[in-house]
């Protein structure tokens, strides 16, 4: 099976701004897990920078991983595994709203022994183990200070296939594939 990262598209111009401060300005993404959902609200409102022209991904992933409407039924054709929070991306300067949702997602030590690391334990080089990740079509990777989101092909090509706007996908390197290339 082949799996990719999944992510926020980096340099669109005019892109909204969520108004939420991270844990920390060194890594700067919370993190939320489906042992957390009692926790959390079903529904949360989340400021943002944005004008009328402002372009709104399919993805944010800083400072917290957030999904459009869109982006989520294509997930939830493959996962019905995964728990939803509804949020509400609120511009109160022109009255605009646009709802995303948060996935709560299982966090899945799944990293290879080829995987290599620079001395600040960051990761150099990320070769997943497809045993360790079993039948999860959509996961956060474990035991990693990043906090990194993985889909498998499936859900990559569908995303694909549907020309959703500002999410970015790179295929992830698992043991036994050969010439990848990846972080």
């Amino acid at each position: 099976m082949e799996y990719f990262t999944i992510a926020q598209k980096l340099n669109i111009p005019n892109t909204a701004e969520l108004l939420i401060k991270a844990d920390s300005p060194v890594e700067p993404r919370a993190e939320f897990l489906k042992d957390q959902s009692k926790k959390i609200k079903k529904v949360t409102t989340i400021n943002v920078i944005a004008n009328d022209i402002s372009f709104f991904p399919a993805v944010f992933d800083k400072p917290v991983f957030l999904m459009s409407t869109d982006l989520r039924k294509v997930v939830k054709m493959h996962d019905d595994s995964t728990i939803w929070k509804n949020v509400t991306l609120a511009n109160k300067g022109n009255q605009k709203y646009h709802t995303y949702w948060m996935p709560l997602l299982d966090k899945i030590p799944c990293l290879s022994d080829k995987t290599e690391f620079y001395p600040d334990k960051s990761l150099k080089r990320m070769v997943l183990d497809p045993k360790k990740i079993g039948n999860s079509k959509i996961f956060r990777i474990g035991s990693i200070r990043q906090k990194i989101v993985v889909v498998n092909l499936d859900i990559a090509e569908s995303i694909l296939r549907r020309f959703i706007n500002g999410v970015r996908l790179e295929r992830v390197q698992c043991e036994g594939d050969e010439d990848i290339c990846q972080m």
